[in-house]
């Protein structure tokens, strides 16, 4: 069985072994076709030879019998069969008048002779008169299956003097012919079935030599023709693991030569083709590299410039918060009167003092919130709250601004996220009041700004994307595993312009012209939100148009 199954998986992979194979049926077919037609037609042959000449010899024996039949004479009749019966192949010979009475019966002893039987021999008789009446042939041929019977007829002619002649010597006329007997000779068949035989085995050996020849030509032929498709497919196999050295050798000028000779010519370009592309990829490696090194040394010089912009703004920012709180200090004692009384218009500078030192505190503020954040010198200060202190402390803080402006405020929080929560209370207090002072500021006297809360599941979470670190601890967590507390400031104010959406929160953004300024603000508020909640492992997105308002949503997972 593995047998097989190797020899038809070479089968399908070796075209020589499928070529050859296909070859030797085709000539197995066509040598056995053509010794079985040349076996066919010699023993056809010899039938009709063995036919012909015990034809020939039963009417040679009738026509030599006519004188003793017509005599009835059995000495006479045997002695013209003896030379007969001599031959090898006669087994029998026989002598019958026309009434079927047996004149003479010869034979080899040994071999059975068929008797004389009245009905059989009148039958026969009856079969030759018909033979010969019909015009077919001068004797009757039948097998009886050992052996080949053959019967012709003995005939005789009268004749009659013509016109008044007395004796016959005179001229004579023929008359009707007459059958007065027949003769049968039985030819024995074991020569026919010798010759037979040695015909069929010459025709078997002629075969299987022509099949043997077939085989060794088509052999040599498949080979010379499938040799040089075979080197082709393993010099191939070199060239796609890599050796491109490989090369076929012609031998020949015929299609498979100039195959051969493509083939060398393609492995020679490509052979050419690698070295360029090993020389192009050396100078892009070397390229590559040059430019990582200018790469790597922007980079570091960028980091340390933006470490060396962020810690000075840190200690400017400490420096003139330092003053700055000084002149609000003493602005307030001077309007509060404890330094003396002010006249009208010393109140009025001192409030202008106060109010514009106030603004450029919280601008100094925001700046260095901004700036220690983007440096990593601040991470968030975990504590637990309550998640509706926060925002009631975040509302009052504005309630006052909104109030002045006729500005409604409204605040709603669902009833599973009205929790504790763990979170930096501090700065997700300034979250809150950052997106409420933004909300107020751009929202004319008489609209109205809201703030919700409410819990999702990470799964609807839809516009934030999955949280790679909690908080700075590095703990990963797939969204659709947790829970989130989303809160949304929302106003019906100015809007925002769908072109200006990208660099909303890009820091010292101003989104109106330094000449038509109509609102306070250095651009930073909306950068150091973003920050803020992207410290607490959040993300936030803005829904806004032009003229109706804007909505500012963000989520951070909920720690309890």
């Amino acid at each position: 069985m593995r047998t097989l199954a190797a020899v038809i998986k070479l089968y399908h992979e070796k075209i020589c072994v499928k070529a050859f194979a296909r070859i030797v049926l085709f000539i197995i077919i066509m040598a056995s076709s053509f010794t079985a037609v040349f076996i066919m037609l010699q023993s056809e042959a010899l039938t009709d030879n063995l036919v012909k000449r015990g034809g020939a010899l039963a009417e040679l024996l009738a026509y030599n019998t006519r004188l003793c039949v017509f005599a009835e004479s059995r000495d006479m009749c045997s002695e013209s069969a003896k030379g007969l019966v001599r031959q090898a192949d006669i087994r029998s010979v026989l002598i019958f008048t026309s009434e079927g009475r047996l004149l003479a019966k010869l034979g080899k002893p040994g071999r059975e002779i068929p008797g004389s039987d009245e009905g059989q021999d009148k039958k026969r008789l009856e079969d030759v008169k018909k033979n010969v009446a019909d015009g077919r042939s001068h004797f009757y041929f039948e097998d009886s299956g050992a052996a080949l019977n053959f019967w012709a007829p003995v005939t005789s002619v009268s004749y009659s003097p013509a016109g008044d002649a007395l004796f016959f010597e005179d001229k004579v006329l023929p008359g009707k012919e007459h059958i007065i007997g027949y003769v049968g000779i039985i030819i024995d068949k074991e020569g026919l079935d010798k010759q037979l035989k040695v015909l069929l085995y010459r025709g078997f050996l002629m075969g299987l030599t022509f099949l043997l020849l077939g085989v060794a030509a088509t052999y040599f032929a498949v080979k010379e023709i499938t040799s040089p498709i075979e080197k082709l497919s393993s010099a191939s196999v070199e060239i796609s693991s890599g050796n491109l050295d490989v090369k076929v050798e012609v031998t020949s000028g015929d299609e498979i030569g100039r195959l051969a000779q493509a083939f060398n010519q393609m492995a020679m370009d490509l052979k050419e083709s690698e070295r360029k592309y090993k020389e192009l990829n050396e100078g892009l490696d070397l390229k590559v590299r040059e430019r990582t090194k200018e790469l790597v040394r922007a980079k570091l010089e960028a980091e340390a410039g933006s470490r060396a912009k962020t810690e000075f703004i840190a200690n400017m920012s400490h420096e003139l918060r330092t003053p700055m709180n000084a002149v609000i200090g003493f602005s307030e004692i001077l309007e509060d009167g404890l330094a003396g009384q002010l006249n009208a218009a010393q109140k009025e500078y001192v409030n202008d003092i106060l109010v514009s030192g106030r603004r450029l505190l919280e601008l100094i503020t925001n700046v260095l919130d901004y700036a220690e954040s983007e440096a990593g010198l601040t991470g968030p200060e975990w504590s637990k709250f309550f998640l509706r202190d926060i925002l009631n402390t975040a509302v009052g803080m504005i309630a006052d601004e909104a109030k002045v402006r006729g500005i409604n405020l409204e605040m709603k929080i669902d009833q599973d996220a009205d929790i504790e929560i763990e979170a930096d209370e501090g700065k997700l207090k300034q979250i809150i009041f950052n997106l409420l002072g933004n909300a107020v500021k751009f929202t004319p006297e008489g609209g109205s700004v809201g703030v919700t809360a409410r819990k999702v599941a990470g799964a609807d979470v839809g516009a934030i994307r999955r949280v790679a670190q909690e908080g700075g601890r590095g703990i990963a967590s797939p969204l659709q595993d947790r829970n989130f507390i989303e809160i949304s400031v929302s106003d019906n104010g100015i809007g925002i312009k769908e072109e200006d959406l990208p660099r909303l929160f890009t820091e010292f953004a101003q989104l109106e012209s330094p000449l038509t300024k109509k609102y306070r603000g250095a651009g930073l508020g909306l950068a150091l939100t973003k920050s803020l909640v992207k410290l607490h492992g959040g993300n936030i997105r803005v829904e806004s148009e032009a003229g109706k308002g804007s909505r500012f949503t963000f989520v951070i997972p909920v720690r309890q």
